[in-house]
């Protein structure tokens, strides 16, 4: 048999690895409106600490890969709308709703090798200042972190971090959201060189290893440099889901 055709078999025949990921919100239903009435259920106590790190724990003893984190900005209004959030309120479906980047380091610290991902929208803040807490994440994780990137869906969202606008149509807020990634993108990648963290010489940083980014888009315009730094050889992994996304155009 020719060698590259006995390589293939090889190759075919090869053990695959199964990834496992946990799916979870920060609120009190997730995707089961109302378990929270179940006496057995745990997700009321999800505004608490020690219900995520014992999460993460009991992943990592499972063996699971990650925990992915979803999230929405603010509730679902459309029932018996318009801006009706009564049945959200009253099923604790995905309402309230807190931050989940708030807990990823702590998770972090109780864990050695369970990654997590978060859902961040990005409609919510300037690409500038979430590159820094992403950025944050990736230290305090040592790397186990990534970017689950959203363009948003619900007007009820937009009302709240858009001064009261709605929601910018489909192909806007996907162009928009292109320019904010290239906008991270270049923070993590060019504004700082792998090597500018000397630590010798009574010299923490090199200055001349920091640049600006000089970045200017339709919607951005950020100059740079970043004040912060990330392991710039695993960020291409951040951005994986947008490509998707924007290939088969199912991103929210």
């Amino acid at each position: 048999m020719p060698t590259h055709k006995r390589q293939k078999l090889q190759s075919e025949s090869a053990p695959k690895h199964l990834i496992i990921n946990a799916f979870d919100m920060m609120c009190p239903s997730l995707q089961t409106a109302g378990l929270w009435k179940h006496p057995k259920d745990k997700s009321r106590d999800y505004n608490t600490i020690e219900y995520w790190t014992n999460l993460a724990q009991l992943l990592e003893r499972g063996k699971f890969n990650a925990l992915f984190i979803a999230d929405v900005l603010s509730g679902y209004d459309v029932y018996n709308g318009p801006r009706n959030f009564d049945a959200a309120a009253r099923s604790g479906a995905q309402f309230p709703i807190n931050d989940p980047h708030a807990v990823i380091p702590a998770m972090a610290a109780v864990t050695k090798n369970l990654s997590f991902a978060v859902t961040s929208s990005t409609i919510t803040e300037a690409p500038y200042h979430f590159a820094r807490r992403l950025a944050t994440l990736d230290h305090l994780t040592k790397g186990r972190i990534g970017w689950n990137i959203v363009s948003s869906y619900l007007d009820s969202s937009a009302r709240n971090v858009l001064n009261g606008a709605n929601l910018p149509d489909h192909d806007e807020r996907y162009d928009k959201a292109q320019e904010y990634l290239e906008v991270v993108y270049q923070l993590f990648l060019s504004s700082w060189a792998d090597d500018a963290v000397e630590l010798k010489n009574g010299v923490f940083t090199n200055p001349k290893k920091v640049r600006e980014i000089n970045y200017e888009g339709k919607y951005y315009t950020v100059p740079g440099p970043s004040n912060y730094r990330t392991n710039s050889s695993k960020v291409a992994s951040y951005f994986t889901s947008w490509c998707f996304y924007k290939r088969f155009g199912v991103c929210c």
